[in-house]
């Protein structure tokens, strides 16, 4: 339990309750209880930082891979990481943690500033991504899969810099 809450702290368990589904109803009869979010989000993402195949999962989280796999499944059919991404974004940023000065905006209608404005460099940013192994290269064969990994990682990012 306690690799559980390392990966999962109860800040950010909290967010994510506010955006994940609500559980399917079972119907009475036979069959395993269904494994806790929480659990499953913990190994969800140790196998998104890792790097590790859905069958390597270790025991320690109580799902098996399959499991895990399948509610990722679940989850990122319903879109949750983006929302759990944009839930820590507004949380940053009525913390006043983002500065939405330097933004980036994609259109043609917007001319650059002129000035030095531009910061580090912005190559960069993407060793943010380092925190991450499976995005290192792409192990999934299906698109959606990949871009949720991407989403797990940005709300991880968005995360850690919450807590700092």
């Amino acid at each position: 339990m306690a690799m559980v809450e390392r990966l999962v702290p109860d800040a950010l368990w909290e967010l994510f309750q506010q955006v994940v589904p609500a559980a399917p109803v079972r119907r009475q009869g036979g069959g395993r209880r269904r494994y806790g979010d929480r659990q499953v989000l913990a190994a969800i993402v140790f196998v998104a930082k890792t790097g590790c195949t859905w069958r390597r999962l270790p025991s320690g989280f109580g799902p098996s891979g399959s499991t895990a796999h399948r509610r990722f499944t679940e989850w990122s059919r319903a879109r949750v990481w983006g929302k759990l991404h944009r839930q820590v974004l507004d949380e940053l940023g009525a913390r006043g943690g983002l500065d939405w000065s330097r933004c980036a905006i994609d259109s043609v209608n917007m001319r650059p500033s002129k000035g030095d404005l531009t910061g580090p460099d912005p190559v960069d940013r993407v060793a943010w991504l380092s925190g991450c192994r499976r995005l290192h290269r792409r192990y999934e064969r299906k698109a959606d899969h990949f871009l949720a990994f991407s989403g797990i990682a940005a709300a991880l990012i968005c995360y850690r810099r919450l807590t700092a």
